[in-house]
């Protein structure tokens, strides 16, 4: 059983880790460090592991939902216009 949680936990922090860096990619991405098309691979990622975390179990999933949902916000969030 210590195996099991053990495979759990590494399943949570993996995707930890990849709501992080959807995130973070999404940030780098408005400042103009990276390209759009980056972040949206990572988005689309995301969104593919929350739809899978989600229906295993909401405890599961929620984490990238949430990166999912943030990282969305902040690619689609218009910029200043400069006047």
């Amino acid at each position: 059983m210590e195996s099991l949680a053990v495979l759990v936990s590494i399943i949570f922090l993996g995707m930890i880790v990849v709501s992080l860096l959807t995130v973070l990619f999404a940030v780098l991405t408005r400042i103009g460090k990276t390209k759009f098309w980056v972040a949206m691979v990572f988005n689309v990622i995301t969104g593919l592991l929350a739809a899978w975390g989600i229906s295993v179990s909401w405890a599961l999933g929620i984490i990238p939902f949430v990166g999912l949902v943030i990282s969305s916000i902040i690619l689609t969030w218009p910029k200043k216009r400069n006047q």
